[in-house]
């Protein structure tokens, strides 16, 4: 992975480009993503229908389940997406050979991360968290292209990032809205087609029944396993664009797109 092997345009981008671009790479790269998601959202789907089915969960549950899966998914997704971004085949396997103790330090550090963050998850901890989200949000980016030029990305970054955090912060949640937006559009519509094509009746059908409440609906096994799958088919996109976020954050204060610049003049220069 090299610097001057960008496959993506360096360019300031908006949060509504970033989230463009995420979706354009997520179309791209589709196949390994739906692999990835796939190899996540079984286990997850069984886990969940198993501990609503007999334990008697609800949808709290499934949502701390989420968190919990897209600490892994995240760490993965986005050491590929680094790769690819950069000139290299977007492949997890080659994430693993490239960077094998960083992908499993990142994945149990998130991992900790995440369950207390899941324990602190009170009313009152609310902007303190988001907060913390923003300041440790670009942990996996960091490690993932730190190879440029370690010691130099390793402080521009910190300094970047903190003095940067209130626009960050509004860029954090038009992307979590977005991917929640998204994450209702999907668990509809796949909530319809399964009414329609195999005439099974999940959500909208057993509401619009009058025999089930909202309530009772949402802490259904079904409803539970079909929230975690669309809600985990989500994910990728929100992910992919905060990467990209990060990628902006660079260009337009750190000025990686004109060293870009000097980097392929000096290879053109090399070639003469």
């Amino acid at each position: 992975m090299k610097f001057e092997n960008a496959t993506i345009t360096l360019a300031p981008r908006t949060t509504d480009n970033c989230l463009d671009l995420a979706i354009l790479f997520t179309c791209r790269h589709i196949g390994p993503i739906l692999g990835l998601w796939f190899a996540f959202a079984l286990p997850s789907a069984v886990g969940v229908y198993l501990l609503s089915r007999y334990y008697d969960y609800g949808l709290g549950m499934t949502i701390g389940c989420w968190c919990l899966v897209t600490s892994p998914f995240g760490v993965l997704l986005t050491c590929a997406t680094s790769l690819s971004a950069f000139g290299e085949p977007f492949s997890y396997r080659q994430t693993f050979v490239q960077m094998p103790v960083r992908v499993i330090k990142l994945i149990f550090s998130e991992l900790l991360l995440r369950v207390l963050w899941l324990a602190l998850s009170v009313p009152t901890a609310g902007i303190p968290l988001l907060i913390g989200s923003v300041l440790y949000g670009f942990r996996v980016e960091h490690a993932a292209l730190d190879r440029f030029n370690r010691r130099l990305h390793n402080r521009v970054t910190k300094e970047l990032v903190r003095t940067h955090a209130s626009s960050l912060i509004g860029r954090r949640l038009l992307i979590t809205a977005f991917t929640i937006i998204l994450w209702s559009v999907w668990f509809l519509t796949a909530d319809t087609l399964i009414s329609v094509v195999f005439d099974v009746p999940v959500f909208l059908a057993k509401l619009q029944s009058g025999d089930f409440g909202l309530f009772a609906l949402l802490n259904d096994p079904i409803v539970q396993v079909l929230a975690i799958a669309t809600g985990l088919a989500a994910y990728p996109i929100g992910r992919i664009a905060w990467f990209f976020c990060y990628i902006d954050l660079r260009v337009r204060l750190d000025l990686w797109d004109i060293e870009l610049q000097f980097l392929q003049q000096a290879r053109q220069i090399s070639r003469k």
